[in-house]
């Protein structure tokens, strides 16, 4: 732990300092185009995070506006494909990332979240559906994704292996009581909530996303699929540099919200927004509360310099400076599984 804080304050100092300069001398290189605009093609499922992280980029690099286009990641892929201007793809599905990054038309995509699926019944559940087994209930109206959406291709996966648990043919069953299968997830999400259906397979973090609309009902750990989200610059990007910006603080906020965990990178987005939003609110430095306090240090000294920046100045670096803090604290995040 020693080893770690030591880190953490060597890191901490390094991006005050980094800050300081950053103020004080500003340089065309960094700074965006005026009226730069970022296009992102994202997957359905980032339709509450991917907002709020643009949103805190915009405060790293003013001037620099989003326009996000949410669908299900075959489609985005599609899009792509046609030429579609776009300057960063973030999908929901590996597969679709490797065979655009195949089709040299995106950069090497890294993945940054995961996600696991669960089943949604509307909150009086008319169906009376308590788990998995109830969907194969003649008469059931069941909403899924379409195979070649990821979604609906993890709950395929999730069916069959239910097979396991509930006996052979199980999957084939309950796909027969399919009543719709949607491009998108939300697609799922709405007709649930909408009544148009008795059940769907939505992701975990749409369902908790929207609140009290519907219910949620776990799925067995043993028969889970998991999601693994890519992201990449599209190599046609007229903004490259900024599009390849992006990563770095994706990163951060599912760093600081859990690895893997897109309702934790929410709650970080939420969370840097807010520190960051005080901390350029606040014209006080630490050495100004250390000399309040009598406690003197000259503000000429290696010391003082540093902690004579003004919280202010140094807002710029809160995303980074919370990432140290996470990483010495709770190396997995707020709300993570496994370590950084």
């Amino acid at each position: 732990m020693g080893r770690r804080i030591v880190v953490a304050v060597a890191a901490a100092t390094m991006l005050l300092l980094a800050a300081c300069s950053s103020s004080s001398s500003s340089s065309p290189s960094t700074s965006s185009p005026p009226g730069a605009t970022l296009t992102v093609l994202a997957a359905a499922s980032l339709t509450n995070v991917f907002p709020k992280i643009g949103a805190e980029f915009t405060k790293q690099h003013p001037g620099t506006a989003f326009h996000f286009s949410f669908a299900g990641t075959d489609t985005l892929t599609a899009q792509i494909e046609q030429g579609v201007p776009a300057d960063v793809f973030a999908g929901a599905s590996t597969k679709y990332g490797d065979q655009l990054y195949g089709e040299s038309l995106i950069e090497k995509p890294v993945p940054f979240a995961t996600n696991t699926l669960v089943l949604i019944v509307p909150p009086d559940n008319p169906a009376k559906i308590t788990s998995p087994k109830d969907l194969t209930k003649p008469g059931i109206k069941l909403v899924v994704g379409a195979e070649t959406v990821p979604v609906g291709s993890y709950t395929r996966t999730v069916l069959a292996n239910l097979n396991a648990q509930y006996g052979a043919g199980y999957d084939q069953k309950v796909l027969a009581n399919v009543v719709s299968n949607e491009d998108a997830v939300t697609g799922v999400l709405q007709k649930v909530q909408l009544g148009e259906a008795d059940a769907g397979f939505v992701y975990v973090t749409d369902a908790a996303g929207a609140g009290n609309a519907d219910k949620a009902i776990e799925l067995p750990q043993e028969a889970q699929a998991t999601a693994t989200y890519p992201i990449a610059e599209v190599k046609s990007s007229t903004q490259p540099t900024l599009a390849h910006a992006v990563g770095p603080i994706v990163f951060v906020v599912v760093v600081v919200g859990g690895l893997g965990s897109l309702a934790g990178a929410l709650i970080a987005s939420m969370l840097i927004g807010i520190l960051q939003t005080f901390a350029v609110a606040v014209d006080y430095s630490m050495l100004d509360v250390l000399n309040a306090m009598g406690v003197g240090v000259s503000r000429a000294s290696a010391l003082g310099e540093v902690l004579g920046i003004k919280l202010a100045t140094a807002a710029p670096v809160v995303p980074y400076l919370l990432l140290v803090l996470m990483l010495v604290v709770r190396p997995r995040g707020l709300l993570g599984t496994r370590d950084v």
